[in-house]
């Protein structure tokens, strides 16, 4: 059963915004597709995302040299992942913006991390423990 014009139902969605509980009356005709774009889990990220996260993990991984230490291509890719983190750069900020997130946040993160690992307040395995979970922060 959906909701078709004739029906009128009051509905109450629970909305979290910016870490606020923010509830919402609507008292007017609505359909399924209407709901649909008013309402949206907090955390759930849609596939696509998901996949600029995905792109954004393996930039941390090669920032910070962790994958395949025997690679010889391994000293190349931490060179332009580092430098993929500028806020000038085109393809940083759209990947960011793509991910569902804003560059200055992402950038930060690496900067965070980066200040972390290498005044030694956290070890490589947390390290590797905090990137593989940045799709819980973006």
């Amino acid at each position: 059963m959906g909701y078709n014009d004739e029906v009128h139902k009051k509905l109450w969605i629970y909305v979290v915004v910016f870490g606020y509980n923010i509830f919402y009356n609507f008292n007017s005709k609505i359909d399924k597709e209407s709901l649909m774009i008013v309402y949206k889990e907090p955390n759930k990220k849609l596939p696509e995302e998901l996949l600029f996260i995905e792109i954004i993990k393996k930039a941390f991984n090669d920032a910070f040299a962790i994958g395949n230490a025997s690679d010889p291509n391994q000293i190349l890719a931490k060179s332009q992942a580092k430098n993929w983190f500028d806020l000038s750069c085109k393809g940083f900020r759209e990947t960011c913006e793509h991910a569902g997130s804003e560059p200055e946040y992402v950038l930060k993160l690496y900067q965070n991390l980066e200040y972390n690992y290498n005044s030694g307040k956290i070890t490589k395995d947390e390290l590797k423990f905090g990137i593989s979970r940045l799709d819980k922060k973006i």
